[in-house]
């Protein structure tokens, strides 16, 4: 059947590392109708394309020399949204690499096409990912716009439309991520065992115990992830899960030992590294929590992938690892940072009076306010506790603790205050604190 696609209205991005492969493709796409044709010879001349002119198709060969694959260019886009959903990914590799391609992908693209492969092929894929991507075009619109009500209408609307028979599973799919991206966690959880009790896609099983998470069912999302984990061990979103879930649980020693496993299978993955860095810091790796953010800092070199956030976490990991140095180049290093937001400023305040204490104290003791009475996350408080012992405010210090002690999220830090108070020869202190906070806990009950 003849196409119905105007593929001249389309602009490609061919990527690859091979002149000859790069010539083929560019004329594949031509007897199709495609004239708008760029190419890019490396990640990083991809990357400086997708920026300049965003192509709506393109077609990424998985070995792309220097060292990067198609797959750590896929992960690039979607970590910084650098293409919209509609916009299509085809992976072309070759044939005795598809399946070590396919196990090991975090992110999947729309379609894989093995070489060599001839233009009708590459035709009949583009034709049928170009009509899904139409067909589901309002939704992606409404949820780009955050019109959450027109997206759910949508899907609700033609999950029993004929039209969408073929494209039920990416409409269910659409659903339950739209509920889980929107906190409607018990939705979620719902819509994703409707998926399941379809088929059992390890990625539904994610997503289902993700929206257990978000219900604070931990011991049922860890079962379903351990499942995940054992039967698809090169599916790393599960990894991570498992220890996102171990580090809520507040054991720190296994979600490092997790992560770490899944960091050397994906050397170039620097959220993931990031997340190890916390990990080994939380895990009185302090050491190792340096190594990885002087890694990142050094070698994410993707325009704006650093932030001050990351020259924070080195500061704090090179200060706990005995490195005074090297956390106060890091301090000051953020502090040059003309942005900060609210959570950030906090951070850097509370660091720079801990490493730069004669510096730092006014600043620090000029949100005393804040830090006694603005909601953090329970990592938040750690900083403004240690920084106010390190300046000798010890009753700011335990006020603080005493906030923290009442978070209902302590558990993912409780070790690290205790070991604080006991390491500074406070641990009568710390039994104090504890004995208010849980009788602040009866009285409010």
């Amino acid at each position: 059947m003849a196409s119905m696609i105007d593929y001249s209205k389309y602009r490609f991005l061919v990527v690859d590392d091979q002149p000859m492969v790069r010539q083929s493709l560019r004329a594949s796409i031509q007897t199709m109708g495609g004239f708008v044709v760029d190419v890019a010879q490396s990640y990083v001349e991809a990357i400086r394309r997708i920026r300049t002119v965003t192509p709506e198709i393109l077609l990424v060969d998985y070995m792309l020399g220097d060292g990067r694959t198609g797959q750590q260019l896929l992960e690039e886009i979607r970590r910084f949204n650098l293409l919209p959903d509609e916009a299509v990914f085809i992976m072309v590799t070759a044939e005795q690499s598809y399946e070590q391609v396919v196990s090991a992908v975090e992110l999947v693209p729309d379609d894989y096409v093995l070489k060599p492969f001839s233009p009708e092929l590459l035709h009949v894929r583009l034709d049928r990912l170009i009509r899904k991507k139409m067909m589901l075009y309002p939704f992606f619109v409404a949820r780009r716009e955050s019109r959450v009500d027109d997206a759910r209408d949508f899907i609700t609307r033609n999950l029993l439309n004929p039209e969408f028979a073929h494209y039920k599973i990416d409409l269910m799919r659409c659903r339950a991520e739209l509920d889980l991206s929107t906190g409607n966690h018990s939705v979620a959880e719902a819509s994703y065992q409707s998926i399941l009790d379809i088929h059992e896609f390890p990625w539904a099983k994610i997503g289902l115990a993700q929206a257990l998470i978000g219900q604070n069912k931990l011991d049922q999302a860890k079962v379903l992830v351990d499942a995940v984990v054992a039967r698809s061990p090169m599916f790393f979103a599960a990894f991570d899960l498992k220890a996102a879930l171990c580090t809520r649980l507040g054991e720190h020693g296994e979600a490092q030992d997790i992560l770490e496993q899944t960091s050397g299978r994906s050397p170039r993955n620097y959220l993931r590294k990031r997340q190890l860095a916390q990990a080994a810091r939380a895990n009185g790796n302090t050491g190792r929590a340096q190594q990885l953010m002087e890694e990142i800092i050094a070698n994410d070199t993707t325009p704006g992938a650093v932030l001050v956030i990351d020259h924070l976490n080195l500061a704090r990991s090179a200060f706990d690892a005995g490195d005074p140095l090297t956390a106060e180049r890091a301090v000051r290093r953020a502090a040059t940072f003309e942005v900060m937001d609210f959570s950030d400023r906090l951070t850097f305040t509370a660091l720079f009076a801990l490493i730069v204490p004669d510096e730092g104290r006014i600043d620090f003791h000029g949100l005393r306010d804040i830090w006694l009475t603005t909601p953090l996350s329970p990592e938040g408080f750690l900083d403004p506790i240690r920084a106010a012992c390190a300046i000798n405010s010890f009753e700011l210090a335990d006020n603080i603790a005493l906030r923290l002690l009442n978070h209902p999220g302590v558990k993912t830090v409780f070790k690290q205050i205790r070991d604080m108070y006991v390491g500074g020869g406070r641990e009568l202190q710390f039994r104090e604190i504890q004995k208010r906070a849980a009788l602040e806990r009866i009285t409010t009950e």
